[in-house]
This record gives structure tokens, sequence and C-alpha cells, in this order.
């Protein structure tokens, strides 16, 4: 099993150019990489180095305010400095970039009770640069210095999801936004966080059955 934390899996693999889940042999629990890092997947973005999803607040000031209130909501505020960390909604062009260098089997989504707050939760799905869609993440730096992130929208639930420790208590609209996430990047979401406490990481699918036998 390989835990994506703080950098790409996927440098143990830039010789052959294959994440290191590819393999061959029998499936089990070595063959799992989650994504639990911590800029991505959590329920929203910060600090993200150049995402779209995260330069936008800067421009608008609808967007840049929700990405305030996220920094605040999630106490996203540098450890040394004290400084608000750049927040945005969830990029599922980054995300899926991120699945296809580390071969991430599970996401692990993380501080979803952060979005408590919000009537109305955006997914950054697409960018779009000159008129054109792009699904995927563009390999040229000054293209993606370009690119305006496309939003869908799905309905918050406004319900406090922090002390809760099953999945399947989580409100109907969250288990939505969850559902819609493994979706848009073509991944399960085998664990959820809606706070600090062990009894807080909810385990989905066959994931507690299998990190239990890892």
């Amino acid at each position: 099993m390989f835990l994506l934390a703080n950098g790409p899996s996927s440098d143990a693999a830039i010789g052959p150019m294959a994440p290191p889940s590819d393999r061959s042999g029998p499936a089990d629990a070595n063959d799992l990489t989650l994504g639990c890092n911590n800029r991505q997947a959590r329920g929203y973005l910060y600090n993200s180095c150049g995402s779209p999803s995260d330069q936008e607040p800067t421009q608008h000031s609808t967007v840049r305010a929700d990405g305030e209130k996220l920094a605040k909501e999630g106490h996203e505020f540098g450890a040394t400095t004290g400084r608000p960390r750049r927040c945005g909604w969830f990029d599922a062009v980054v995300a899926r970039y991120a699945v296809m260098i580390n071969g991430i089997t599970w996401w692990t989504i993380t501080k979803l009770d952060v979005l408590d707050h919000f009537d109305t939760i955006k997914i950054c799905v697409a960018y779009e640069v000159d008129g054109q869609r792009l699904d995927v993440l563009p390999s040229r730096i000054d293209v993606l210095a370009k690119c305006k992130p496309v939003y869908e929208e799905v309905p918050g639930w406004k319900t406090r999801t922090s002390g809760i420790s099953r999945y399947e208590d989580l409100p109907a609209a969250a288990q939505s936004y969850i559902d819609k996430l493994e979706a848009i990047t073509g991944t399960p979401v085998g664990i959820v966080s809606v706070g600090p406490r062990r009894s807080e990481t909810l385990m989905r699918h066959e994931s507690a059955a299998v990190l239990a036998a890892s």
C-alpha cells in the first residue's frame, strides 16, 4: 500500500514511467495507492501552486469571499507565519492528473466538515482558455496561467457533520457531493474525514477490510 501525502509517489517510478501500483501479480493491499494529499484531497483546495481554482479569488470578489471563508472555517493559516492560506474549490482537473501520475486507487477526502456552512458548493470540472474547454492539465505553464475554472454547483447540506462516526449517517447532500467527486475524477473515495478524532474518520466501500488486512 502506498500513501500519497506530501509528494508524488511517482517520484520513485520516473524512470519506468509507471506508478508504483502498476505492477504484475495478484492484487492485494500492497496494490493500493491512497490519495490524501494535503492540498488536493481536502473537501476543497488550498495553496495549490497555480491551480486556476485558487487564482480565481484574486479576480472575482464572490469567489474570493468563498476562499476566505474556506480558510477561516478550515483554520488554514501558516503554522510559522500565521498568514491565511489561499483557498479555492475542489479542482477535478488537478485531481485527475494526480490519479494519472500516481496510480491512485482510492481518495481520502479530509476536512469535509469545513463545507458544512455553504449553501452551494462549487467544483472546478474543467478549465477554459481562449474560448476552448480543457479537461486535462495543460503541459505549458503559460497556458495554465491563462486558464479560468469552469465550475459546476451542487447543493450544500448546511448541517453539522463533525462528530459523525458512520458514513451512512452523513447528510444526503454530503454523500451526493462525494459521489460527484468520484464520478468526475474516475476514482472511488475510500475514506472521508469530518474531524480530527479517530472516530470521525469514516470508511467506505471495502476500504476498512482492505486496510485492516494491510
